[in-house]
């Protein structure tokens, strides 16, 4: 008879397991952004057209809630315009860069495609809303103290969006992909 062993599982071989999934999301993050990029950037060449549409719709939504809050806001074309305060919504203000960090994340995420596809389908009008959000911020520091709203758009807001992606990621995470598992 013969003896037969078990497989050893070595603390190594779940790390090096773990180091693999790591590796590949790393890439597959990094393919995401460099071909979104690629992407953005073959539309602000070639199609300006989208861009400046897209622009002048964030503008008016914007202007939208702003005035529902009791501001006297308008927007024109791809200008928020203010009580003595103005500002333009340019490609870098539509949260689109903030949008390809979170899309590159949940795509290289080892897990099905329908919880891809609930990620991308909750994300994108999170991080939208949280975009416009930061615009109306911005715009009504700026009629107050535009020193302010230059630092927030400059520092704070930085910090801010790029926390919130982060958040979102790992809400994704814990709510859609992970649901049933023990939090602590």
């Amino acid at each position: 008879m013969k003896n037969k062993k078990s497989p050893k599982v070595s603390g190594k071989t779940k790390k090096s397991k773990s180091s693999k999934t790591s590796i590949k999301f790393l890439v597959a993050f990094l393919l995401g952004l460099f071909g979104a990029s690629i992407l953005f950037s073959l539309v602000k060449g070639y199609w300006p057209v989208a861009i400046a549409k897209a622009s002048s719709f964030t503008a008016s939504v914007v202007a939208l809630f702003l005035d529902s809050f009791g501001m006297a806001a308008e927007s024109r074309a791809q200008s928020v315009n203010l009580d003595g305060y103005s500002f333009r919504v340019i490609d870098q203000c539509l949260g689109a860069y903030e949008i390809f960090i979170f899309l590159a994340g949940v795509m290289a995420y080892p897990t099905d495609y329908r919880k891809k596809v609930w990620g991308i389908i909750l994300g994108i009008p999170f991080l939208y809303s949280i975009n416009v959000a930061r615009l109306m911020v911005l715009g009504a520091v700026g009629t107050w103290s535009p020193q302010t709203s230059a630092f927030m758009h400059l520092y704070l807001w930085q910090i801010i969006i790029f926390l919130t992606v982060i958040l979102a990621c790992v809400l994704w995470i814990k709510v859609v992909v992970q649901p049933g598992e023990k939090r602590y």
